[in-house]
């Protein structure tokens, strides 16, 4: 994506709730990055690819300020990098897309990729772990992200651990469904940013359907392809403990599971951006075909 993208949709995503202001800065960073990455794939003969997506962000997730420097990072080392649209992630009143809408967006678009002949490592943070059903895919590099079992939802997750009572601090429900982050700066991105660098970051956030945590997965990904899991330790978002327990779970489905850790809160693709791309590095080495 080029900064003509970004101004095409700039009226329109400002309509939605993303400011004006990210598009103009995305603007300057792009150029940035293309420079960077086109100085990089001039000695790598054969790029590498990776797709990425997440859950909270703005509805337009090529220009996502949520997790521009991980991708800048990743095509400054040659990779090559697609961020599809969660469709539940949008400022619909009320949500018009869910789990398994977000499913097929994932699937269609890994499907294209592979059908290309494209050798793809798929990174899921937070919810986007449960968009489940991908085929043609080397390996999934789990980014504190949510892997259930089948017949398992997020929601049963909090529950399980007995926090169900913590659910209004951290979301702010509607009654239509859609709900946006109550969570202070501090439990959602953690320490190792500026004030107001936090605040212009959770500030992208649009709304979501909170029907999503609530609807279990029906295929589970994990159990076909080869998998990674980062922790990251100091999430308030999605706990160490959570994550350890859904690794557990996997294991015990027979499934072997490489894990790294970060010292970092629930956003490791804004704040330790570099131990990111290390640990593709890591991953990738094993997966090039």
């Amino acid at each position: 994506m080029g900064k003509s993208d970004i101004e095409a949709s700039t009226g329109e995503s400002s309509a939605r709730g993303y400011p004006t202001w990210a598009a103009q800065k995305l603007n300057h960073l792009i150029d940035d990055l293309e420079r960077a990455a086109l100085a990089t794939n001039q000695n790598e003969s054969n790029p590498r690819q990776q797709e990425a997506h997440s859950g909270n962000r703005p509805r337009w997730l090529a220009c996502s300020l949520h997790l521009f420097q991980t991708h800048a990072a990743l095509r400054a080392a040659a990779y090559e990098v697609y961020i599809p649209t969660l469709l539940s992630v949008s400022n619909s009143r009320p949500p018009t897309a869910d789990l398994n809408t977000d499913t097929e967006v994932v699937k269609n678009f890994v499907t294209k990729l592979a059908d290309e002949g494209h050798n793809i490592v798929v990174i899921l943070h937070s919810y986007s772990g449960q968009a489940g059903k991908i085929g043609g895919v080397a390996h999934l590099v789990y980014m504190c992200a949510s892997a259930s079992l089948e017949g398992v939802s997020m929601i049963d997750k909090i529950k399980g651990f007995g926090h169900m009572e913590l659910m209004p601090l951290a979301f702010d429900f509607a009654e239509d469904g859609s709900r946006v982050v109550a969570a202070s700066k501090v439990t959602m991105i953690g320490e190792g940013i500026p004030e107001e660098e936090a605040e212009a970051y959770i500030d992208t956030f649009l709304r979501w359907n909170g029907k999503c945590m609530y609807q279990p997965i029906s295929r589970a990904a994990w159990r076909e392809i080869p998998l990674s899991y980062i922790y990251t330790i100091n999430d308030m978002t999605i706990p160490l403990v959570y994550q350890k327990s859904m690794v557990e779970a996997i294991e015990k489905e027979g499934c072997h599971v490489d894990t790294y850790e970060l010292q970092t809160g629930h956003y490791p693709n804004l704040t330790p951006t570099n131990g990111v791309v290390d640990i593709i590095e890591k991953v990738t080495a094993n997966v090039q075909t």
